[in-house]
């Protein structure tokens, strides 16, 4: 399992503790960016980006 650097050190060794093999990589373009929207039951919707994505959730 790779991990970024930014990764709370308590987090990286709870997974080690759970048996996983986590490697901590120091190259952050290995990684993907997240960005989401949500439609509630309701009809609102909800939005979110990472800092490193390009896009942002606004109210229009």
């Amino acid at each position: 399992m790779f991990l970024e650097q930014t990764v709370a050190r308590h987090v990286a060794l709870g997974l080690s503790d759970l048996g996983h093999d986590v490697q901590i990589v120091a190259n952050p373009e290995m990684f993907g960016k997240g960005q989401m929207i949500l439609r509630l039951e309701n009809g609102v919707l909800v939005a979110g980006s990472e800092p490193r994505a390009d896009g942002m959730a606004i109210v229009l």
